[in-house]
């Protein structure tokens, strides 16, 4: 992709938790260790090449 495209990805928890877990290049343990809210937004970025992320279980929009 380049850098200025966009991809929303709607999807449930556990698919959530491992996009994240690759993200952060963490074990895959990670994911018993990680709670999302329902409805709300993750977010996952590039920066130089290498996957990021950009936001964490964000639910303001849902107040």
């Amino acid at each position: 992709m380049l850098s200025d495209d966009l991809a929303i990805v709607v999807s449930h928890v556990s698919p959530i938790k491992a996009a994240l877990t690759w993200a952060l290049g963490a074990p895959d343990q990670m994911v018993w260790r990680m709670f999302i809210d329902v409805a709300s937004i993750s977010s996952i970025g590039m920066r130089q090449g290498a996957p990021c992320m950009l936001g964490f279980n964000e639910t303001a929009h849902l107040r």
